[in-house]
């Protein structure tokens, strides 16, 4: 769909509703990220990752930077401290569940794309709704969430959910695609 994955240096948004495929979506670049030896950094201001869901999607934990910032303004610190050490492939800034109110200034996203652009890093902010606005350099709306069910004990199988691209700084957005995410074995 992007022609090779998540640009280094880009300011990526990820965003959808809850039970959409949002973080499952999060945890599977996370998880491709870690499998391949690379550091990661998850920057979890709402306190929602699950280490043992992280691990079950293929998570290398070992190789992720876990912090736990009490509100937006100490998540975006973090984020900033985070690209500037350099050294981390991937850095997850999750603002999930921030009011209108709680929401980073766009002057914050300003500064977090200019320090991504100088790393050979990727900073994916994910949310519910787009915060980042015209300062994305790719923004990616997870839609559906339907479940696929099956028989027997484990009777979820998976989830069907759709990802569009809503913007694109380097091609075509509104793109779509139909994911399936599977069901772990362990779950």
């Amino acid at each position: 769909m992007l022609g090779g994955g998540l640009p280094r240096g880009w300011l990526c948004e990820l965003t959808g509703s809850a039970s959409s495929g949002r973080t499952s979506l999060a945890l599977a670049l996370l998880a491709s990220t870690t499998r391949q030896g690379h550091w990661a950094a998850w920057i979890d201001r709402p306190d929602a990752l699950d280490p043992g869901s992280a691990e079950e999607s293929g998570v290398d934990l070992e190789h992720v930077l876990w912090a736990r910032p009490r509100d937006a303004e100490t998540a975006v610190r973090s984020a900033e401290r985070v690209l500037s050490a350099g050294g981390f492939d991937l850095i997850g800034l999750d603002l999930v569940g921030l009011g209108a109110r709680e929401a980073p200034s766009p002057a914050a996203f300003t500064r977090l794309r200019r320090l991504t652009r100088s790393s050979d890093a990727v900073l994916l902010v994910l949310d519910s709704e787009r915060l980042v606005g015209a300062t994305a350099d790719l923004a990616l709306e997870v839609t559906g969430g339907a479940g696929r069910f099956g028989e027997g004990p484990s009777w979820l199988e998976g989830l069907e959910t759709k990802v569009q691209v809503v913007r694109n700084r380097s091609g075509p957005s509104d793109r779509m695609i139909s994911l399936r995410i599977r069901q772990s074995a362990a779950a």
